[in-house]
């Protein structure tokens, strides 16, 4: 049996990783999963989960590069900010 708390918690990441993603233009670099999780104060895993279901739903394409970063390839901000 799922957890309700941690969905909850891991929609709520979802959202607020939505905000600070929309704030970038494609091409740029998302900030870390660490950074993410401090800016959201919420666990690491849940940072992971909000970043997968926004790829999942094609609301973000990101492209890693390293020790570059991840970059924001593309960003669907209409299907973001009805997300």
């Amino acid at each position: 049996m799922l957890n309700k708390s941690l969905l909850q918690k891991s929609g709520l990441a979802t959202l607020q990783v939505a905000q600070i993603l929309a704030g970038l233009e494609p091409g740029e670099r998302i900030p870390t999963v660490t950074e993410l999780s401090e800016q959201c104060d919420m666990a690491r895993g849940n940072i992971q989960i909000a970043l997968n279901n926004l790829k999942q739903n094609g609301i973000i394409q990101l492209e890693s590069h390293g020790q570059n970063g991840t970059i924001a390839t593309d960003i669907d901000y209409l299907a973001m900010a009805q997300y």
